[in-house]
């Protein structure tokens, strides 16, 4: 998470400057446990190389200034996959 949460969740999950919604992090906590992803909330997000700042990110990633994006993990507790068949 590269922003966390606000603080600001009431008791029953609704968010504390619109009584009337849930909480958006109290939504993406509850959908990440259903989905068995918890593991995305978990993971600490590197600080923010401005100096990138309005560079091609792909061109960034070729010339290895930068990783990667990782568009899939492994769900939390699913064993690796071997290359043997």
């Amino acid at each position: 998470m590269r922003n966390g949460p606000c603080g600001g969740t009431r008791e029953n999950g609704n968010c504390e400057v619109y009584p009337d919604r849930k909480c958006v992090w109290y939504r993406i906590h509850k959908r990440a446990r259903f989905l068995h992803r918890m593991n995305f909330l978990y993971r600490i997000e590197k600080v923010h190389n401005w100096n990138l700042e309005r560079t091609s990110a792909w061109l960034n990633v070729f010339t290895g200034r930068i990783e990667p994006p990782e568009l899939f993990l492994k769900k939390q507790n699913e064993p690796e996959k071997s290359d043997k068949i």
